[in-house]
């Protein structure tokens, strides 16, 4: 599995990786994909989540800049706040 297109932001020699989530709900949780989970195992330490909650949409079907709250918050997969959620079964003889 290969990491492409997460550049990271980089200040000096520090570096940092952001994923972004949004959700209309309180956001007490988001799905995440597992290429973000392998991402951040790869830079531990190096990853954040930002989570949008409480998102609108305005009458006009944009989202509303004013809606909710953002934060940012340290991802760590392996700090064990992460569930599985689907499993993805091959049938057999049916090679992926």
């Amino acid at each position: 599995m290969t990491t492409v297109g997460r550049p990271g932001a980089v200040r000096d020699t520090e570096r940092l990786y952001l994923e972004a989530k949004g959700t209309q709900s309180r956001g007490d949780l988001v799905i995440v994909t597992r290429n973000e989970v392998y991402h951040a195992r790869q830079y531990p330490g190096l990853c954040r989540m930002g989570v949008w909650s409480g998102m609108r949409m305005t009458t006009d079907g944009l989202v509303d800049p004013n809606a909710g709250t953002f934060r940012i918050l340290p991802f760590n997969p392996d700090d064990g706040q992460l569930l599985p959620r689907d499993f993805e079964w091959t049938l057999p003889g049916h090679a992926k």
